[in-house]
Order: C-alpha cells, then structure tokens, then sequence
C-alpha cells in the first residue's frame, strides 16, 4: 500500500513559488494565509507526507515566510486536527491564541487546527509533523481532548519514546503492507496519548510495538559504536530494563538475541563485502572470540563464516556444494570430480 506524497516547488517558476507555497501548506497540512517576504527569490519549500491510515506523518522544510490561520479561514474549513511536532532545524516564532513562543531544533509543540495561529520562520527551518484527528485520540484518551500545553518537557520519557518512534515511522519504505500501517498508526496514537496524559504507563501491546521498533532503531544506530547493552537501550527510551525485556518478551523474542541478530547481519555484510579476517569481523561485532562468532554465525545462516564467504564469492554455488571450486584465473569452473560423475557411464 502506497503512503508517500512529496511536494515542492522545483518545478515551479521563480514568481510563482510564494502562491504556490500557501496552495501547498492548504493541501497538505491545513489552510493559511501565508506571504513570502520580498527579496526572498528564488523561494525553497517542500513537503514528504506519509500517511498511516487517518494519521498523517509530515516533513515539513521552508525558507523564511510569514502565515496565519485567522478565525474567518477557520470558519472555512472543517479540519479538527491535533498537530505535535519536532522542530528539527531552523527557528520560528508562533503566536498560538495568546500565547506567543519561539521554536527551535529541539523543541516539541502541541497545536490544535481549531486554534488561530501566527507564525514566522526566521531562517530555513524544518519539523517533523504528526497530524491527528481530533475524534482518533478521543477514542484512545477514552475522554474529549483538554488543551495540553504549548510546549511540553522534551526529556520527559514519553516524549522521548514519541520522537524516536516519529523518526522510525520515516524511515518506512514507501511502499508497506496494510496491516503495518494501521498497526503503525495504533501504536502512534498510544504513545501521543502518554505524552499528553502523564499519568499514563507503557503497559499496552500497542505501546509495547512501538517500544520495540524505537530499540530496534537506536541498535542499528548505535552498533558497533557504544555499548548497546539492554541497560543502555533502556536508558536511551527512559523506560526500564524490565520494561524494556517485557516488550520483547510478548513477541517470544528477547532484547539480547534482537542484538545478536543485528551483529550478525552486519558481519554477514562484511563477509561479503570486505577483505577482514574472520577474527576482525568477530571482534568488531562484539562477539568474544572467534570460536563463539562461528557457532552463532552457522547456527543463523546454516554455514560457517569461511565456508559462507567462499560461497557468494562464486556466483553460482551454493553453501555445501562440492562442485563448484576456485578457478586460478578468477573465475569458476566445474571440479574434477564433478567432470568425471557428468559423463555417462558405460
């Protein structure tokens, strides 16, 4: 199922872009009045949006420029959405009703579409963007939405779990089976839910999903880097180990052999790859001799290290296939033996 959408204004002559900009923001994010200042030409802007059902996933990257959502272009419109976004790049200053607040990377802001707004980019900048129907996050609050505040504790746990899961629902392929994407868009609602009610616990199998993915990505990230110990991992999503063993446990799986997984698939990389010996591919990996990198090795891909390396080094053999052999001259070429069992026998 296709969830990816991109606009922006490459194609768009010089004079055009400022108009063309506000149509965009109107389409993809919600209706504004929006002015380029002068000077500002050749005018940069896009948008990358991906969508999990009803939930809308936004990138939002701009060049200076002014807008407003006025009372009369909300009477407009029937959008009645909850935005929560990560500034990542850049600065802007909102005026949300009376509240005035200056956004810069880091920051982390909850806006309701219902709300008249005002903002100013000050220089490039960029955000990360969940837009949510109001009536979805009611159904997960099991309660109508209260105004939560502007700008919210960025280290709070919840609010670091929400980001980093935003940043694993990114980097989603474009194209994703439909049961991922509504367990996706689940998982999201879940974790906006706890960062907007504090009182809530990471007790949920939805929330649970979602916890994974975000370890699943801080290992990848951090693997042969820094200590990706289950301590580390827990520290890094401010939840705790127990926590954090309980929400690999419930798919059968724990958090050491998702580790273990991941050292593999990279030494499997280089032994395809690269040139390292078998002892520095072990040992870059983590694993604590060669000895123990073998046996784990074989026991996922059904080979060991050496005999697998040799292997895709020929492009038609196979692991555990005696007839195939190194050929002097780079090549493969059919063994001896393999030469005398091809022909009939008499």
């Amino acid at each position: 199922m296709r969830i990816y959408e991109t606009y922006d204004l490459v194609d768009v002559p010089h004079r055009d872009r400022p108009g063309r900009w506000e149509e965009i923001l109107g389409s993809a994010v919600t209706p504004f009045h929006t002015d380029v200042p002068p000077g500002r030409l050749p005018y940069r802007a896009s948008i990358e949006r991906r969508w999990f059902d009803d939930i809308a996933l936004l990138d939002i990257a701009c060049d200076p420029c002014r807008g407003e959502r006025s009372r009369n272009l909300i009477s407009r419109t029937s959008e009645d959405n909850i935005a929560i976004f990560f500034a990542t790049a850049g600065t802007e200053r909102l005026a949300i009703e009376d509240k005035k607040i200056v956004v810069t990377p880091g920051s982390f802001v909850i806006w309701n579409s219902m709300q008249k707004v005002r903002f100013e980019v000050v220089e490039h900048f960029r955000k990360i963007t969940l837009v949510i129907p109001r009536v979805a996050l009611e159904e997960v609050l099991e309660s109508p939405w209260l105004e939560a505040d502007l700008v919210v504790d960025v280290n709070a746990p919840a609010i670091r779990l929400l980001r980093s899961y935003v940043a694993s629902l990114a980097g989603l392929p474009h194209e994703v089976p439909a049961p991922t994407i509504t367990a996706a868009r689940n998982a999201a609602l879940e974790l906006v839910a706890a960062a907007v009610r504090p009182e809530a616990t990471f007790t949920s199998a939805i929330t649970g999903e979602a916890l994974r993915l975000a370890v699943e990505r801080w290992i990848a990230r951090n693997l042969g880097h820094r200590d990706v110990s289950a301590a580390a991992a827990a520290a890094a999503q401010c939840v705790s180990v127990r926590t954090l063993q309980r929400s690999f446990a419930a798919t059968g799986n724990s958090y050491s052999a998702v580790v273990r997984s991941q050292r593999l698939a990279r030494a499997r990389r280089d032994l395809i790859e690269g040139s390292c010996s078998i002892q520095a591919i072990a040992s870059r990996w983590g694993f604590a001799d060669t000895s123990h990198f073998c046996r784990e090795f074989k026991r996922l891909y059904g080979a060991t290290p050496t005999c697998y390396r040799d292997s895709v080094a020929l492009p038609f053999a196979h692991v555990g296939d005696p007839d195939f052999r190194d050929n002097p001259d780079g090549g493969t070429q059919p063994s001896r033996t393999a030469s005398r069992t091809s022909r009939p026998h008499d």
